[in-house]
């Protein structure tokens, strides 16, 4: 009669080491990446509300990111009305001198030159103040 031998000391022994392997990777993934439950067959209920709380921070980074957006846009838009704030005090200013009786031709010819001057520049804040390459003032 033909008889095999196996030596079941060896496989019990192979088969821990195999177990303990494989517990030593799932210990070593969730130290890597600082997670308690790291793939869906750790917990699939964890890793589902994990997916949703991940998604809902993303979304919130994201909104966050639109508003700072947003207040550089408005920025630049107010900055560029101050500009035009203080160029139209400036004509004001101009128009009460000009009104006057004391100024001769030629002083009315430098006032008027000036005051062209700034509308000149009034229209090309307009024309040029953007944002992320986008018109804010002109239509």
């Amino acid at each position: 009669m033909l008889s095999i031998n196996t030596n079941t000391s060896a496989l019990s022994t192979q088969n821990a080491i195999r177990l303990n392997n494989m517990n030593m990777e799932k210990a070593m993934l969730r130290l890597s990446t600082g997670r308690r439950v790291s793939t869906a067959s750790d917990d699939p209920g964890a890793i589902g509300v994990s997916s949703e709380l991940e998604k809902a921070w993303r979304s919130e980074r994201q909104g966050i990111q639109n508003a700072v957006d947003g207040i550089s846009m408005l920025q630049t838009l107010s900055s560029a009305g101050e500009s035009i704030r203080s160029l139209l005090h400036r004509m004001r200013d101009l128009a009460v001198m000009a009104s006057t009786n004391v100024m001769t031709a030629d002083d009315h010819k430098a006032l008027d030159l000036e005051y062209n001057l700034l509308g000149n520049e009034w229209s090309r804040i307009v024309t040029n103040t953007k944002f992320n390459k986008m018109a804010l003032m002109s239509t």
